[in-house]
């Protein structure tokens, strides 16, 4: 009898458009026997294609809880979404077997990229223009 349950499945709500998004996986077996989880996270962009990170195969023994990272060219990696993020919301899926068993666990979660950086950047420009058009007009 394999069972799982997602204890956590989490990244920044709010992040910087300059940054990346990092998901944490954390998945207990709450079954008889221990078993490898086999899934995966599907993040939805507002605009552009879907990525997907494959969930690495570790075994999770029984009656206990594991951090789950990705897979990333056959080398367990920790669970980020690849490129940069730009702006709106980004849409996580995670799904997964436990053995290829026939029950689906999943949850959601959607964090939002806000260029906050880039105005910040566009503020301090603004600020030093203005100081230095001041200067020159003495």
């Amino acid at each position: 009898h394999k069972k799982a349950r997602i204890v956590e499945f989490s990244a920044p709500k709010i992040i910087d458009s300059l940054g990346k998004i990092s998901y944490q996986v954390r998945i207990e077996n709450i079954g008889n026997s221990f078993f490898k989880p086999e899934g995966k996270i599907t993040v939805k962009p507002l605009f552009g294609p879907a990525k997907l990170l494959e969930l690495a195969p570790l075994n999770i023994l029984y009656s206990s809880t594991r951090k789950i990272d990705c897979l990333k060219n056959e080398g367990v990696v920790e669970c980020q979404m690849p490129g940069r993020v730009f702006l709106g919301p980004y849409k996580a899926n995670l799904k997964f077997t436990a053995d290829k068993e026939a029950q689906i666990y999943g949850k959601e979660f959607t964090t939002f990229a806000f260029p906050f950086s880039l105005i910040l950047g566009l503020i301090t420009i603004g600020l030093i223009l203005k100081i230095i058009a001041k200067i020159l007009k003495k």
